[in-house]
């Protein structure tokens, strides 16, 4: 299987499938230069897994074809920023801004990335609270099939998946 890792941070996501999944190919994209160092290294043990710099938003996805895209994308809106507590805020805005409503990358995953998804392809994405039926929505709205919405250990609507 081919998986791509969209925003990828220091890969935590990626790698576990990677680890766990030792004949898939495991793209993982990640934009921040100050992030970058560290998921090369988190890399170095699977030789499946492949880091690259890239934008997510302005990738080339023309001829790509995939089976998985996990994604925790930055989804707080611009205005709340602020209101994040201190410990959450030293992390760097790009890694948490996802647009005045939060749901930019959201679009560009559904508009860019949900077309590179092969037939019975799936989708897993991070979300932040109260976001989950917007998501499911504009990827059912992209084309996406059977959109479905888990809740994390504390009931909070946190992962939106779908297959293409």
């Amino acid at each position: 299987a081919t998986v791509f890792d969209l925003c990828a941070g220091t890969g935590c996501v990626g790698l576990c499938i990677a680890r766990h999944c030792p004949r898939a190919r495991v793209h993982l994209l990640e934009l921040s230069g100050d992030a970058l160092p560290y998921l090369q290294k988190n890399a170095e043990p699977y030789a499946n897994a492949q880091v690259r710099h890239e934008d997510i938003l302005r990738f080339c996805t023309k001829n790509l074809q995939c089976q998985l895209i996990v994604s925790n994308p930055p989804y707080i809106a611009s205005g709340e920023i602020a209101t994040l507590s201190k410990e959450v805020r030293r992390e760097p805005r790009m890694a948490l801004e996802g647009g005045e409503d939060g749901l930019d990358f959201y679009r560009a995953i559904a508009a860019r990335w949900l077309p590179v998804l092969a037939s019975g392809g799936m989708l897993a994405l991070e979300c932040g609270d109260g976001q989950a039926e917007q998501i499911a929505a504009l990827l059912a709205m992209h084309g996406a099939q059977t959109p479905k919405i888990l809740r994390d250990y504390h009931g909070v609507q946190r992962i939106v998946t779908a297959r293409a």
